[in-house]
């Protein structure tokens, strides 16, 4: 008891300087207090004007004691479409039973983002994105988390794990290797030049690699 829950996705916030245009028994009229707060006008969604007899579902997580953010961080890219989480477990995913053995184990995280302008100012809401990651591995291995931004643009972004399996002996380390924009390309002619795509494909020494080298014959 006693807990107030403030700053909530679908508060309105109504406070401010208003001009007082008339007073009555049992109520005040404000003159054009839109102009004012455009709060206001959210108003005009609800049931009788008011958030008086809204029922809400609220659910409460607790963090991860030993959680704790990575970021914020700025990724600068004009047009930007799509953002790549490589998240790597450096010691694998798993519980370990009281005979040696290993069964599932499960971890969740969550990514946070928000456009910026040219100078890195951050401008509007924050998104957010959960992650989640079961397995039976005591091998490195990594994921991508790929994210359809909201619009296009410069982002900055943070993260962290958020709750991980409550049970004894747990590993579930979990790291953030790269973060990248991306988008797609609108260019169908690339004048005298040949383009190459390639794809690495993930294994538990990927991450150890510092230069990767393509040789290839080209007949134009």
């Amino acid at each position: 008891s006693g807990l107030q829950l403030v700053n909530n996705d679908d508060a309105i916030y109504l406070d401010d300087t208003y001009t007082v245009e008339e007073v009555g028994g049992n109520y005040i009229k404000l003159a054009d207090p839109v102009a004012v707060n455009v709060e206001w006008a959210q108003l005009t969604h609800l049931p009788n004007q008011s958030t008086e007899s809204i029922e809400l579902d609220i659910t409460l997580d607790k963090l991860d004691p030993d959680a704790s953010w990575v970021g914020w961080h700025n990724i600068f890219m004009d047009g930007a479409e799509f953002a790549y989480f490589n998240i790597h477990f450096p010691n694998g995913l798993y519980r370990q039973n009281s005979k040696g053995g290993t069964s599932t184990a499960w971890t969740t995280g969550l990514i946070q983002y928000q456009y910026i302008d040219a100078d890195g100012v951050p401008i509007g809401q924050i998104y957010e994105v959960e992650l989640g990651f079961t397995d039976q591995t005591r091998v490195p291995f990594g994921s991508t988390k790929i994210i359809e931004l909201a619009a296009r643009g410069s982002i900055r972004f943070r993260l962290c794990r958020t709750r991980t399996d409550m049970e004894n002996n747990i590993q579930a380390e979990m790291r953030v290797k790269d973060v990248y924009l991306a988008k797609r390309s609108d260019k169908l002619n690339y004048g005298n030049m040949t383009v190459i795509q390639s794809e690495a494909v993930g294994n538990d020494g990927l991450y150890s690699i510092k230069e990767r080298k393509l040789n290839c014959l080209v007949t134009r």
